[in-house]
């Protein structure tokens, strides 16, 4: 589900069946990472989605969208 883009990037492509669904939920899902985990590195500026930087913690995804997960330090 998910590409490794350079080392330490992840890459996951939303698809249709999780359009709208929150940001940290679907991440831990497809990283494997506890949501609380997804929200420390959402507040770092660590996820990136359609290449901008997100810091907002509420955010749902639309399909297609490319979400990239910088790997926690």
């Amino acid at each position: 589900m998910s590409t490794v883009v350079r080392p330490g990037v992840a890459r996951y492509v939303v698809p249709p069946q999780r359009n709208r669904e929150r940001l940290d939920r679907f991440l831990a899902e497809a990283s494997g990472l506890s949501r609380r985990g997804v929200r420390a590195l959402i507040a770092e500026g660590r996820v990136w989605r359609n290449q901008s930087s997100l810091r907002v913690l509420g955010r749902t995804l639309d399909t297609a969208d490319v979400i990239d997960l910088l790997s926690p330090p």
